[in-house]
């Protein structure tokens, strides 16, 4: 069902934010968490 799907994304993507934001400088250092942040964008 096309509703649960979503929730279960949303709730992935947030746990994804999540784990960004605890680890953003780094990522940030790295270029990757535009990279991921922009394919999380694209996917929606």
């Amino acid at each position: 069902d096309i509703d649960r799907l979503a929730e279960k994304l949303i709730m992935s993507s947030k746990t994804l934010m999540d784990i960004l934001d605890e680890y953003g400088d780094n990522l940030e250092q790295k270029g990757l968490k535009l990279g991921i942040e922009g394919n999380l964008i694209v996917k929606y």
